[in-house]
């Protein structure tokens, strides 16, 4: 029942017209033949429209679809892809580290929990996970 529930989350979430929605279908198409820029220039520029709200957290739920299914490898472009598209998001940053980490990418994950710091150093889960890795957070902001 959680996977339905979740399921109409990310479905309520989506763009109301059907050319937004198509537009962010092939950008993540796109992505994961390996297109970033056509797919990020796609997704900016719905996030100058209607759906400008709400597409970091699509995307953003749609990686952490793949994460929660034993999936990070398919997750990891969805997340990337936030970065390149909203690069001032502390979370499309901890998102991004959340995946490295759960791959074991360790270096790749300290790096984007730091990130996420340095544009919201009141980030608490980067800060932990930081720990957790073993490192401490470094303020870059001197």
């Amino acid at each position: 029942h959680g996977e339905r529930a979740r399921a109409e989350a990310l479905l309520a979430l989506l763009p109301e017209s059907q050319a937004e929605r198509v537009t962010l279908a092939r950008a993540l198409f796109r992505v994961y033949d390996g297109e970033f820029e056509p797919a990020a220039e796609a997704v900016r520029a719905l996030a100058r429209g209607s759906a400008a709200d709400r597409i970091e957290g699509i995307v953003n739920v749609l990686g952490y679809s793949f994460l929660r299914a034993g999936r990070p490898e398919s997750g990891l472009p969805l997340f990337e892809l936030n970065t390149l598209v909203f690069p001032r998001s502390s979370g499309a940053w901890d998102s991004l580290a959340e995946a490295h980490m759960t791959l074991g990418h360790d270096a790749e994950a300290r790096e984007f929990y730091q990130a996420s710091l340095e544009i919201n150093a009141n980030n608490a889960n980067a800060r932990a996970k930081l720990e957790e890795l073993g490192g401490r957070a470094v303020d870059r902001s001197k």
